[in-house]
Order: C-alpha cells, then structure tokens, then sequence
C-alpha cells in the first residue's frame, strides 16, 4: 500500500466493520443430496445419483453484495450476460416473476450448453435482492439449480419445493 509519509493507517476487517454479513439463506434439500464446499458460493449441494449423462444435478447458492440502487431487474440482466458470455449456447426458456415474503423474485428457465460439456444443461435460476439494512447495500441472492436436460422436469420440480422452504434473511 502506498501512503503518504505521516498518514496513519488502520487495519479493518470484513466481516465486521466494514459492513453487515451477508444475508442468512436457509432451505430444504432432498435427502441424498449433500453438501459440497465450493470457492465463491455461499452453499453448493448435489444429488448423489448421476444423471443418465454422469452429470451430478446441484444447486448453487450465492449471495452478492450491491449497490442499493440496484434494481432486481438491472441483477437480473447483469446475471443473464454473465451467463450468455461464458455458454457455448444459451437459451431462455422462460421467466417469470414470484413473491419471497412479499417482496418480487425472477425465476429463469434456461438451458445452457458449456465449452467442453458433454450434454446441455437445464438451469432455473432465481434470483431476490434484499436490503441488509445499512442503507447503502443490497444483497443479490442467487440459486441456480444444474441438470442434464433429461432430468429438466425433475430438477423444475426440486427447485419449486426448495423455492418453497426457502427462508431469505432471520425470521
């Protein structure tokens, strides 16, 4: 760090001072699905049977930190070009808006197909922002449920009972 010869400096820490934890997501999986840590995401599970292709169905759990300013609709398009800019082919299939404690989520449909990816994947995706209470950020919370597209009824089906169970925040 440069500074300024004479300017003092203090360390600070996140979580901590620097700003609230991000926002508690709890919610039932199946039973068979498990845990998995993974880098960048607040929760990771998967099913323990492969899909017909080996592909393990999962959801991933990620919660954002942004701008308070930042509409659900302007989260929404800035996740939808993400996903568009790393899928070999991308298809939105649909997508609607629901209600998480009376508060307006968008729920995608979409198959994705990756570079390298040995069968097209069936994703729905939601997504709910929340206040988290400092007046200055958001929270973008993103679940995005994965499987082969043989197994996109099934997978639709999990993710509205998982939507279902799904407690954003402390109640």
């Amino acid at each position: 760090m440069n500074v300024a010869p004479g300017v003092a400096t203090r360390r600070v820490s996140y979580p901590g001072e620097l700003g609230f934890p991000p926002t508690p997501v709890s919610f039932e999986i199946p039973v068979g699905w498990t845990t998995t840590p993974v880098r960048g995401a607040l929760a990771v599970v998967r099913d323990d049977r492969p899909g017909p292709d080996g592909f393990h169905a999962n959801l991933v759990v990620s919660v954002d930190r942004i701008g308070s300013g930042v509409t659900l609709s302007a989260a929404a398009r800035g996740v939808h070009n993400d996903a568009i800019g790393v899928a070999h082919r991308f298809e939105l299939i649909a997508e609607r808006v629901l209600a998480i404690d009376e508060t307006p989520a968008i729920l995608r449909e979409q198959v994705v197909e990756v570079t390298g990816g040995v069968t097209p994947l069936a994703q729905s995706v939601l997504l709910h922002v929340v206040d988290v209470g400092d007046g200055v950020a958001r929270d973008c919370i993103q679940l995005t449920m994965t499987a082969e597209v043989a197994m996109a009824d099934e997978a639709r089906a999990r993710m509205a009972d998982l939507i279902s169970t799904l407690v954003v925040g402390e109640r």
